[in-house]
């Protein structure tokens, strides 16, 4: 079974790829750049185990393991939306819960990019012993990578499954993974200041002290056991064993436990709309108490609908791409797949506030970029990409008789008015920092330029290339189907890419007024005049390619699970 459910997961992942060429030469690249990457860490190992400071950098590289462990322990957790080909809810019509059926899903999950990248880590005490010639050092560290790889994906698939079932229903998980993401971006942000922070006062022996403690946790003592047999100590080493097998027994208990349920449905459970049922004193199939209202809702949800059609085609919208725009619009309201990218709008320049002045030496240092700018390029990004999110009901669209430029058009102009709360937010931020109104509007430009240019560049590719987005109904955090995390990342690079080349012109623009050499305001109008021709010619070039593709495109969307 371990064997067919690992050639399964490349399987997937081949297919996902190949049908496309420019897929697969996009990952073929990231396949190259990611090797080099790995082999330039190699050699320059390599050159510091031939060095003087060898001996006293050694014990260092045990850290990988408790490192390691802990992120396959969190990043379950904080990136849940992440790809899970072999997901064990998928397989429960063909199998059954079972012990070889756990075991096989561990090893599908470590064979996986994230399993590859973790074995790059843990392999580098093991390749820095091989060339200090430390043979019988180098057998243990491998040994210890793969008993490490082999703990972390087991707690990673026990924790990250729990997890996801136990709170994707009640709205919980979306509401942590939200804050932890935001925790991430806050310490990941200004990475720079920390490594200014770490290079000042960075000490060898500190950070020793601080590895010895960590091999003495679950983390990170299979890599304990290996420094203790070096150091000679056999007691710590048997000792720091027992604590390794006791943390794979443990995690592998847990795994088999929450496997079962996860497959079969947990039993003695009552979902929320029931409990309430009862507490009222009424069956849960008799919902004569709620008709009246959900056909009041449904009228009010028409009536809204029908007044928003109107408001576009009084913009001068044909009939068609108006309905379309009104229909767009109240995705970005009321689509939890969609409206959390509204609030991130408003609460990525509070945090922007907060981080906006960092006083490092007694100078102030700006890290507000990254807080302001991120929500409306990923806004543009999802605009092309709205088709996805009709799932299979696109076919209305389709065979609706409407032409491309009508359908992107009618995408577009409905997703302008979810730049609201991108403005609301810039204001609360500059009115915090005490920003002049020129600051203001230059903020509220370069907005439009990075939503512009990433909405233009993902009217013409997602025409052409859609990518996995979760069903209609469910959580925008949960997993997207089956080999879907590379294309989704190799498509909204190609939209990164976009926005710069793009609004190239804007940029240079904005960076002549800022020296003096044309005046701020004719800059502002420039660009918002060379973002209104970018998505024309998105909306034009995007069309055209919607008219041959859109067919395809729809296939495409069928074939993915829970579509």
């Amino acid at each position: 079974m371990v064997g067919q459910l690992i050639r399964l997961k490349f399987q997937i992942i081949w297919n996902t790829i190949r049908r496309q060429t420019a897929i697969l030469v996009l990952s073929i690249i990231g396949a190259l750049y990611m090797a080099f990457v790995g082999a330039s860490i190699y050699v320059g190992l390599a050159f510091l185990a031939r060095s003087e400071e060898a001996a006293r950098v050694a014990p260092l590289f045990a850290f990988a393991g408790p490192l390691v462990m802990a992120a396959w322990l969190v990043f379950p957790i904080l990136f849940s939306s992440m790809d899970n080909s072999v997901d064990p809810v998928r397989l429960a019509p063909f199998v059954g819960p079972s012990k070889r059926l756990a075991t096989a899903l561990v090893a599908a999950t470590a064979i996986g990019p994230g399993g590859i990248f973790s074995a790059v880590i843990l392999s580098l005490p093991t390749w820095f012993a091989l060339w200090r010639g430390q043979w019988l050092e180098a057998i243990g560290w491998l040994i210890a990578s793969v008993v490490s790889l082999g703990i972390a994906v087991l707690w990673a698939r026990a924790v990250g499954t729990w997890f996801a079932v136990r709170l994707n229903t009640s709205g919980k998980k979306d509401l942590i993974t939200l804050l932890g993401v935001t925790v991430f971006m806050v310490i990941l942000t200004p990475m720079g200041y920390w490594v200014s922070v770490l290079s000042r006062n960075f000490s060898v022996d500190a950070f020793r002290a601080g590895v010895e403690v960590a091999l003495w946790t679950p983390f990170g003592a299979p890599f304990g056991v290996v420094a203790s047999l070096v150091e000679g100590a056999w007691l710590a080493a048997a000792v720091r064993a027992a604590i390794s097998v006791l943390t794979a027994y443990v995690g592998w208990r847990a795994w088999v436990k929450v496997l079962g349920p996860v497959m079969s449905g947990y039993a003695n459970t009552v979902s929320a709309d029931a409990q309430r049922a009862i507490d009222e004193g009424r069956h849960l199939i008799d919902d004569s108490v709620e008709v009246a209202e959900r056909s009041e809702r449904v009228a009010q949800a028409r009536s809204a609908g029908l007044r928003s059609v109107d408001w576009f085609t009084r913009l001068g919208l044909g009939p068609r791409s108006a309905s379309l725009a009104a229909r767009t619009l109240r995705y970005w309201i009321v689509d939890p797949r969609l409206n959390m990218s509204c609030v991130l709008a408003v609460i990525f320049p509070i945090l922007a506030i907060l981080m906006g002045r960092i006083d490092v030496g007694g100078q102030t240092v700006m890290f507000t970029g990254l807080f302001l700018y991120l929500v409306p390029i990923t806004m543009g990004l999802s605009t092309g990409a709205l088709m996805q999110y009709d799932s299979t009901g696109a076919w209305i669209v389709i065979s609706s008789g409407m032409s491309g430029r009508e359908e992107r058009r009618g995408r577009l102009i409905g997703s302008l008015p979810a730049l609201l709360p991108q403005v609301v937010g810039y204001l609360i931020h500059d009115v915090a920092v005490g920003a002049s109104a020129q600051d203001f509007v230059y903020h509220q430009v370069m907005g439009v330029i990075f939503f512009a240019g990433a909405a233009a560049t993902t009217l013409i590719v997602n025409a052409r290339w859609v990518y996995p987005v979760q069903p209609p109904g469910t959580s925008p955090l949960g997993t997207k189907g089956t080999g879907s995390f590379l294309m989704t990342m190799l498509l909204q690079l190609v939209g990164f890419a976009g926005t710069a080349l793009l609004q190239a012109p804007s940029y240079v623009l904005l960076a002549l007024a800022a020296f003096g050499v044309v005046p701020a305001w004719v800059a502002f109008v420039v660009a918002i005049a060379w973002s209104v021709v970018v998505l024309e010619a998105g909306v034009r070039i995007g069309g055209r390619v919607w008219d041959r593709y859109a067919v395809a495109a729809l296939t495409t969307i069928r074939s993915w699970p829970g579509h």
